[in-house]
């Protein structure tokens, strides 16, 4: 089998490392390239790299962690053309059976706290406190003009949709 390597696939920017966490199940995954992942620490035993789309994995302080080759988000082509990009996708969950019902329930748990704490007097507090600076910064000029400087926060002006409004003449006459 004859591999096409995309040359554009060696030149691909990927940015920075990207990290998405699954709070459902309960993982965590880095997307990047192999420096960015040797930067964070994490490399697999005996710093022994997948081939191609390989997989490695392997267990360490409780956890599971397996490693490959990933295509960039957004690159176009076929797979095949990926297969010497330097992009990874490292998933890292915890080692052994999950009970996923415990996630959940943590998660809903966590979720509950939080809205008994904005229910609570401290909760109120905090918002009110919230609100007040809010309205400070709404009424500090100074910073409404930096604020205004930042093409992605400043307001675009977008015309308005739906019908125009017509002037309406009587149906009938007297």
């Amino acid at each position: 089998m004859k591999t096409h390597i995309n040359p554009e696939a060696a030149n691909i920017d990927v940015g920075e490392l990207t990290v998405r966490f699954d709070d459902t199940w309960g993982y965590v995954t880095y997307f990047g390239t192999r420096m960015q992942i040797e930067a964070e620490g994490i490399r697999p035993p005996g710093d022994k790299w997948p081939e191609g789309f390989g997989r490695c994995s392997w267990t360490s302080g409780g956890n599971y962690f397996a490693l490959r080759r990933s295509r960039p988000e957004g690159a176009k082509g076929p797979r095949r053309q990926f297969i010497d990009c330097d992009f990874w996708d490292l998933r890292i969950e915890p080692e052994g059976d999950v009970d996923y019902a415990d996630v959940i329930i943590r998660r809903k748990e966590k979720e509950l706290r939080a809205i008994k704490m904005h229910r609570s007097a401290a909760g109120r507090e905090a918002s009110n406190k919230r609100a007040v600076q809010f309205f400070a910064a709404r009424r500090d000029s100074a910073f409404q003009q930096f604020m205004a400087s930042i093409p992605a926060i400043s307001e675009v002006k977008r015309p308005q949709r739906g019908r125009p409004t017509k002037s309406r003449k009587p149906e009938c006459e007297l």
